[in-house]
């Protein structure tokens, strides 16, 4: 399962992580210029904006995202991941062509049914690494997301900042990052999934070409025009035919999924809690990661590289946190501990953010972000410490619906109050608010651990009660063939000299017998299901 690629080297999961490396690269290399362009064009109306686009993009990854999972389960991972890069890149690709940032915006907007690179990323890594080496793996792919948000937002505020007179320079840098990405795709990297497993997307170029003949070129390019003419018809009407399926049953299919997450997050107290601490937490950071670079640019006069530079450290400490400080703090102080620690770091930050009136504090709010990345990592490994194997994935992903809603809650309820108090005493107010609600979830986290023990003592009792009904089944009925057994070639009426079989006493009552008793205790128990 684990192979290597040819030649040996590397494990084989490593042909994903320049996918991942790239269309975050490409992304993150416009995200150091957008904060001035979206100031600029949208002026007082910026956070409402975003605001906006935030929260129908965070909607739509909470109703997609599971499809197009499932999707790369069928038709592969390299299809699906070719859609997602290309889909994601594409709102930061048109301001290379235009500077009119409403299609930024509606293209951004889209995109967020296509935000499962990281999902199907994880899939294609499961596909290719044992069980018990892929937390190292799943390590390596956050920590090159990382490393692409180190270099991107300070490489494009510097090529901006050099090249003033061309301003979509940065931008055609994106474009050409996605596709080498979309190239690497198609021509690199293996198939892992399924019948599509090792498939080459590409054409088949022979090694030793022909003598060219004008005439043979010809032909060939009229065939090359008929086979992507088919195809182009085929795609269409494959889209067709998908996009009526969804039109008529993505309303029940929305349902399903809300209503399995509901019952999922209810079925336990630890469960029940979680769910409130993820939410009011991940409010607040997605209300933060939306805003904050806006908000430094206009309250703080930060200029195109300071915001390159400041995103470039918020990679770094990312990449500090999540490899190594936990991997050091969870195994010696346990989940609980962390998540708590986790929600103190990003109330700290977050009252930092608020009260910063200089450029050099918004450096020291990042103390505390280092400790706020410990958050999900703990809280993960909580829920698939404590729940069973059969519903770690539901539980899991019932979380990450959590998360995807706060994107679209987050942005939405912060952008109106910073839109509020912008011209205030105090522009940094909500996120106090954030703060507030980071507070309040760490006091909720403070009885992780009496809800943890209380959770497994279930789990020992509801194992220990099943364990109970399938033993008294199998002793009833064993009794009962031994009984039956016992009264094989007697007379029913207790001829051959023998007493009589049916459980009757002398009286004529009904006399119960230990085998019928055994049974029907069992059957009491653990009845037959209709």
């Amino acid at each position: 399962m684990a192979a290597s690629p040819p030649g040996g080297g590397s494990p084989a999961f490593a042909y994903v992580l320049p996918v991942l490396f790239l269309e975050f690269l490409a992304t993150s290399l416009a995200k150091g210029v957008l904060p001035h362009r979206l100031v600029d064009f949208f002026g007082e109306q910026t956070y409402s904006v975003i605001a906006a686009v935030e929260a129908v993009k965070g909607l739509l990854a909470f109703y997609f995202c599971p499809y197009l999972g499932r999707l790369s389960d069928t038709e592969g991972r390299r299809r699906m991941l070719l859609l997602t890069v290309l889909g994601t890149c594409l709102p930061f690709c048109t301001l290379a062509f235009t500077e009119n940032l409403w299609y930024y915006v509606v293209t951004q907007a889209i995109a967020g049914a296509f935000a499962a690179t990281f999902a199907i990323t994880f899939a294609y890594i499961a596909d290719t690494v044992e069980v018990n080496a892929r937390a190292p793996a799943y390590g390596l792919a956050l920590a090159t997301f990382g490393l692409s948000f180190c270099i991107g937002p300070v490489t494009g505020s510097v090529l901006s900042e050099r090249y003033p007179e061309t301003p979509r320079f940065v931008f055609m840098g994106t474009v050409l990052l996605t596709a080498i990405d979309l190239l690497y795709i198609v021509y690199v990297l293996p198939e892992t999934c399924g019948e599509h497993r090792e498939e080459r997307m590409g054409l088949a170029f022979p090694h030793s070409p022909a003598p060219f003949k004008l005439r043979d070129a010809y032909s060939g390019l009229r065939r090359g025009v008929r086979q992507v003419r088919s195809r182009v018809e085929d795609a269409w009407l494959g889209l067709s035919a998908g996009a009526g399926d969804v039109a008529h049953s993505l309303p029940t299919r929305m349902g399903l999924v809300l209503g399995d997450a509901v019952a999922i997050l209810l079925s336990t107290p630890l469960l029940r809690r979680v769910s409130e601490i993820v939410f009011l937490y991940y409010c607040g950071v997605w209300a933060l990661v939306s805003t904050l670079m806006v908000y430094v640019t206009r309250q703080l006069g930060f200029t195109t590289v300071m915001v390159g530079q400041l995103m470039s450290a918020y990679g770094l400490c990312t990449m500090i946190s999540e490899g190594v400080l936990v991997r050091i703090m969870v195994p010696l102080f346990g989940e609980p501990f962390c998540a708590v620690l986790g929600l103190a770091g990003f109330a700290l930050q977050c009252v930092i953010i608020a009260f910063a009136d200089r450029p050099f504090v918004m450096y020291l709010s990042m103390v505390g972000a280092l400790f706020a990345n410990l958050f999900y990592p703990s809280i993960s490994a909580l829920i698939s410490r404590t729940v069973s194997p059969a519903q770690q994935g539901e539980a899991l992903g019932a979380l990450n619906g959590i998360k995807s809603l706060c994107e679209g809650v987050g942005p939405l309820v912060f952008g109106t109050l910073m839109t509020a108090s912008e011209n205030t005493a105090m522009p940094g107010a909500p996120y106090l608010v954030a703060a507030a609600a980071a507070a309040v979830a760490g006091w909720h986290a403070l009885d992780l651990p009496k809800l943890v023990e209380a959770d497994l003592e279930r789990q020992k009792r509801a194992e220990s009660t099943s364990a109970e009904k399938q033993s008294l089944l199998r002793d009833g009925e064993a009794s009962f063939v031994e009984s039956d057994s016992d009264s094989d070639g007697e007379d029913p009426e207790g001829g051959s000299g023998g007493s009589p079989s049916r459980p009757y006493s002398s009286s004529g009552n009904f006399s119960p017998q230990p085998a019928t008793v055994t049974l029907t205790l069992a059957l009491t128990l653990n009845p037959p299901q209709p």
